[in-house]
């Protein structure tokens, strides 16, 4: 069995990779695949905990983040869409507010 401090370390460096990647790209694709990377790192970190634990209470942490994962995917491909409609640029840093 891989020790927790493995899967926790693996986990940090997933959220640290993916809060790198929402704070320094442009993208909006990218910008929610590293959102998604990052709640993927907060996945396994409650899904190691639940596997040294051997408890079933942490699995409704787990669920909510897989939950969470849709809702950030689904809201991404959306906006994506939405400006891919428009034809504009999917740069984030042009948009700064939320208007027509």
């Amino acid at each position: 069995m891989i020790p927790l401090e493995h899967v926790m370390w693996l986990a940090a460096l997933q959220a640290s990779l993916g809060l790198a990647g929402l704070l320094l790209r442009r993208s909006g694709p990218i910008v929610v695949l590293a959102g998604i990377l990052m709640l993927n790192g907060g996945l396994l970190m409650v899904a190691g905990l639940a596997a040294d634990r051997e408890s079933a209470p942490l699995q409704a942490p787990g669920v909510i983040i897989l939950a969470l994962m849709a809702l950030l995917v689904i809201a991404g491909v959306a906006v994506a869409y939405a400006f891919d409609r428009l034809r504009r640029p999917l740069n984030v840093d042009e948009y700064d507010r939320m208007k027509h």
